[in-house]
C-alpha cells in the first residue's frame, strides 16, 4: 500500500512538472535547454520511473528541441483544439518557413498499426486541417503532418501511409521510425538527443 501511494505521488509530481513547463511554453523553457530533459529522466529513474507513463511527454519535448534547433518561428506543445464539436490534441505545432508542421509523437515500443493510421489519416488530419484554416492563426497555407513513432509501423500501416503520401496534394505527410528519428537527430548534431534516445527508449 505504501509503495503504491509513493508511486502515485511521484506520478503526480512529474505530470505537474511537465504541465507547468508546457504552460510556460516548453519551446522556450525546455527545448532550448535539453539538459533539463535529461534531468527529468534522471529524477524519474531514481524514483523507479520506468513504471511511470511520462516518457511519451518527454519524447515530445525531445522532438520540440529538434525543431527549436532547426530554427522554427514558433513551437506550441500539447495544444487542444475543437472543430465542429470534435476534439483533438496536437502534440507539437510548428511554424517554420511559411508552413505549419503538425507532429504526432508515439513513444510506445509496439509498432503503430493500420487501425491507428486510418484514424490519423481519415479523422485527425482533416479535423486539424479545418481548424487551422478556420482559425487563420498565421496565414500559412502550407501544411505538413508528421508521425514520429519509436516503435515503428506494421507493414500495413506503412502501406497506408505511403499510399496517402503519394495521393495527397493539399498537404504533405511524413512518417519516421526510430532509426529515421536517430538520423534526423544526427543531421543537426544533436548528440544529447541521440544519447537520451539510446539510453531511455531501447
Amino acid at each position: 500500500m505504501q509503495k503504491k501511494q509513493i508511486n502515485k505521488e511521484i506520478i503526480h509530481k512529474f505530470r505537474m512538472k511537465l504541465r507547468t513547463l508546457k504552460l510556460e511554453d516548453a519551446a522556450a523553457v525546455i527545448t532550448k535547454n535539453p539538459s533539463k530533459i535529461e534531468k527529468l529522466f534522471r529524477e524519474i529513474e531514481k524514483n523507479e520511473g520506468r513504471f511511470i507513463n511520462v516518457f511519451g511527454n518527454l519524447f515530445e519535448l525531445m522532438v520540440g528541441h529538434y525543431y527549436q534547433n532547426m530554427g522554427s518561428a514558433s513551437i506550441r506543445m500539447g495544444k487542444e483544439i475543437v472543430y465542429e464539436n470534435q476534439k483533438n490534441e496536437i502534440d507539437i505545432l510548428v511554424e517554420r518557413e511559411g508552413k505549419n508542421i503538425i507532429v504526432e509523437c508515439k513513444a510506445t515500443k509496439s509498432p503503430i498499426d493500420d487501425d491507428f493510421v486510418k484514424i490519423w489519416l481519415n479523422k485527425n488530419i482533416p479535423n486539424i486541417r479545418k481548424w487551422i484554416i478556420q482559425s487563420n492563426c498565421n496565414n500559412f497555407n502550407k501544411q505538413e503532418y508528421e508521425l514520429w513513432s519509436l516503435g515503428g509501423f506494421t507493414d500495413e500501416a506503412k502501406r497506408l501511409l505511403a499510399e496517402a503520401q503519394e495521393g495527397t496534394s493539399k498537404y504533405k505527410i511524413r512518417f519516421y521510425d526510430k532509426e529515421m528519428i536517430r538520423d534526423k537527430f544526427k543531421d543537426i548534431g544533436a548528440s544529447n538527443l541521440i544519447k537520451m534516445l539510446n539510453q531511455y527508449y531501447e
